[in-house]
């Protein structure tokens, strides 16, 4: 009987390796991971936000959504999260969103819709930021915020 309880606990001890030898590195490695590929993407992936999806998030933060672009003084299609944090203010970051990100602009989760955004909202927004771009994982308008 020890034997066998021998036999059996290495073979389980060789299946457990043999699963993280044959798992590549690149795969075990936390970051974005791409829908299209199955391939870990660099942070400057970022840009393709058609394509990558955070598997976790790194940022939570409450402030001002804007698509407002001051130097031209014009609206644009991208937009920007103003927050502040003590003893920083203005910070921000360029919005990413993809096929995952999920907005709640008044009652229910839906999926993000730009062009659905208002100008100047206060907001809450979750996500995976790296090098001042946030690929959003979730935006909510947060009304009586002051």
């Amino acid at each position: 009987m020890k034997k066998f309880s021998l036999v059996v606990l290495v073979a389980l001890f060789a299946v457990i390796l043999s699963g993280c030898v044959l798992i590549p590195e690149s795969k075990q490695s936390a970051g974005i991971i791409s829908d299209k590929q199955g391939l870990m993407g660099e942070p400057e992936s970022l840009d393709r936000s058609d394509t990558f999806v955070p598997i976790k998030t790194n940022f939570s933060k409450r402030g001002v959504i804007l698509n407002w672009d001051s130097r031209t003084e014009s609206y644009t299609k991208e937009w920007t999260f103003l927050y502040d944090e003590p003893g920083a203010l203005a910070l921000n970051v360029k919005l990413i969103f993809n096929e995952k990100s999920i907005c709640n602009l008044g009652k229910i989760d839906m999926k993000c819709d730009p062009s659905k955004l208002t100008n100047g909202t206060v907001t809450s927004v979750e996500g995976f930021e790296d090098k001042g771009k946030l690929l959003v994982t979730k935006l909510n308008y947060s009304p009586g915020y002051p």
